[in-house]
């Protein structure tokens, strides 16, 4: 596999599922099934951390999860 620039989009994808990857197999011990179990736990892992995200009392903010998007929303 050709290493991108991780100045580019492409790059930085390549490096986030080398990243993801090998984060999967130091907390299971083992590789990944399929590309579809290591999204899957990844999508978790940051429905996770977005849900216990601390928050201000007057926080007009919220970070929402669609799908395979995350989204930073104001409300007026």
């Amino acid at each position: 596999m050709e290493k991108l620039s991780i100045n580019t989009l492409e790059g930085w994808n390549q490096q986030a599922d080398i990243a993801n990857k090998k984060a999967f197999m130091h907390t299971f011990g083992r590789e990944p099934i399929d590309e579809t179990e290591l999204y899957q736990w990844v999508d978790a892992l940051a429905a996770e951390m977005i849900a216990s995200a601390p928050k201000p009392a007057d926080f007009e903010w919220e970070l929402v999860a669609m799908g395979d998007r995350v989204w930073l929303t104001k409300y007026f």
